[in-house]
């Protein structure tokens, strides 16, 4: 099981990154913009 586990280190070296800067960022946006999706 452990090789289909994310955390597995080799499984590591192609996963995504994340930046919480983005999301603090672009939140308001972002967010509005799903709902008006969201409404349609």
């Amino acid at each position: 099981m452990g090789p289909h586990l994310p955390t597995n280190p080799a499984n590591l070296t192609n996963a995504l990154l994340t930046s919480s800067d983005f999301w603090v960022d672009r939140d308001a946006e972002l967010n509005e913009r799903f709902q008006a999706w969201l409404a349609q």
